[in-house]
């Protein structure tokens, strides 16, 4: 008892591609002996048939073969060029399915469905398809006689149509609701004074939220993502034009500067980075060095107005210390510490020496405070934002 081994269920389709492709394809099979072993180098006949639509479907094509497996046991064959009666060039592989049937020298090894179609056969049956060219269609429609004088087409507009209802007379078209369900609820309730103040709420309320050119606010994001489609620029004290920009230019004037020579620019906008806002303190005292404020840059705001620029400080903080004694020789005080000598009273204040003052030499360290935070500047605790300003 022979037995037989497709190495590919799907017969190993190898169609190759030619400008006239060829009427066959390739199979491959391997003859085994009954213990499993290959029958190498024997005499075989295969019997090979095509069914259409299923596995006990119409046989549209049979062939033999008389061949001789190699050291392997495997046969090559070429299905189209074995003997057969059929005409293998007829077959319409674009009609639907197709399965191959198999026999080996008499005995029945089983039928499976062709998984790949020959796509060259394929295309031989299509070679008379529709060429896609609106040329070569039949029956088209004949536009000769169609209506080519535009003039009398409509516009479009609806001023422009006829027959229109006429809404001038608006009364007519209201109708008293009718439905008793209406009068239960809350919507039957609703006058026209209460439709009057909606909209006005609703008006105001879009009012309020209207940024005015100008504004100055904190955006939570990085710089790249601050909204320049509507209208906000980040705050970095760029120069602009005020033909440009002429209602910025309008609510902030030269505050902030007077723009970059020969750039034709002529003013800033705020350069808020690393920097604390302050309301300015116009007729209060409580900022009290206002009047010593700077421009932020040339020809902006100095003074007690808006836009100008103040450097840190720390408020002045003021002691004494009393009873220091040092041995007699140079001695003196430093910072913001005095002393006084026990031989006269007289004051020791730094830079200031004296060879016979009785004071100890003070020093005065923040940092060495356990627990204190010190730094090169005086600031509260704090975040970082990007602040952006209402361009337009």
């Amino acid at each position: 008892m022979r037995k037989l081994t497709s190495l590919l269920l799907s017969l190993l389709l190898c169609v190759a591609v030619f400008a006239q492709s060829p009427d066959s394809f390739t199979y491959q099979a391997q003859v085994l002996n009954t213990d499993g072993s290959p029958k190498a180098g024997r005499n075989v006949v295969l019997n090979i048939s095509i069914l259409k639509g299923s596995a006990a479907g119409e046989n549209v094509y049979s062939e033999t073969h008389n061949t001789v497996t190699n050291s392997h046991g495997v046969v090559n064959v070429i299905i189209g060029e074995g003997g057969s009666s059929d005409d293998f060039s007829t077959i319409n592989w674009s009609a639907g399915t197709y399965f191959v049937t198999v026999e080996v020298d008499g005995t029945l090894l089983g039928t499976s469905r062709l998984l790949s179609v020959p796509y060259a056969k394929y295309a031989d049956k299509a070679g008379n398809a529709f060429s896609g060219s609106y040329s070569d269609l039949s029956n088209k429609p004949d536009y000769t006689n169609w209506d080519k004088d535009s003039s009398d087409d409509f516009s479009g507009r609806y001023s422009d149509l006829s027959g229109t209802p006429d809404l001038s007379d608006t009364a007519k078209y209201i109708k008293t609701e009718s439905d008793p369900e209406f009068g239960k609820s809350v919507a039957a309730s609703i006058t026209a004074a209460d439709t009057a103040r909606w909209n006005g709420g609703v008006t105001a309320m879009m009012t309020a939220f209207q940024m005015p050119v100008g504004s100055i606010i904190p955006f939570a994001g990085p710089a790249e993502n601050v909204p320049v489609e509507q209208g906000w620029m980040v705050a970095d004290g760029r120069a602009l034009s005020s033909s440009d920009y002429p209602m910025l230019y309008m609510a902030i004037g030269t505050a902030w500067g007077s723009g970059a020579d020969g750039s034709g620019t002529d003013f800033n906008i705020p350069d808020l980075r690393g920097l604390f806002l302050r309301g300015v303190s116009a007729a209060t005292s409580r900022d009290p060095d206002r009047n010593g404020r700077s421009a932020i840059k040339t020809g902006g705001n100095s003074g007690n107005n808006v836009g100008s620029y103040q450097n840190d400080a720390l408020q002045n903080i003021t002691g004494s210390i009393n009873n220091t004694y040092a041995a007699t020789g140079r001695s003196g005080a430093s910072g913001a510490f005095t002393g006084s000598t026990m031989s006269g009273g007289s004051t020791v204040s730094s830079p200031s020496y004296s060879t016979s003052a009785s004071m100890a030499i003070l020093k005065f360290d923040a940092s060495k405070s356990s627990g204190a935070r010190t730094s090169s500047e005086t600031r509260a605790e704090n975040v970082y934002v990007v602040y952006m300003v209402k361009v337009k």
